[in-house]
Parts: structure tokens; sequence; C-alpha cells
């Protein structure tokens, strides 16, 4: 089996040809993309905060 690294670094290649709406679009049709809502600009403390909640 692949590794996760492996299947996220070609998942981001793959994604870097498309726009941010086809994605959101593929996601959505899929089902699992509930909050369509746009980010805002956020601090790279902000990410790692919410990387730490997250992990």
């Amino acid at each position: 089996l692949p590794a996760r690294a492996d299947i996220s670094e070609w998942t981001s290649q793959c994604w870097t040809g498309l726009s941010k709406q086809t994605i959101v679009s593929g996601f959505a049709k899929a089902g699992i993309l509930g909050d369509t809502r746009q980010a805002g600009d956020t601090s790279g403390s902000e990410i790692k905060r919410f990387e730490s909640d997250i992990v």
C-alpha cells in the first residue's frame, strides 16, 4: 500500500492544475462538502493553532 504522504503528494500534484471551483464542485457533488463558506486570510500562527487542534 502507498504511504499517506505519497497519496497526499499525488493528490496535490493533480489538484495543482484544477481551479478552486472545480475542486469545491467535486466535493459538493460527492456529498462530502457541507460548508462552502469562503476562507479569509489566515496568519501563520492561526494555521499552526488549527493544525495542533486537529492533531
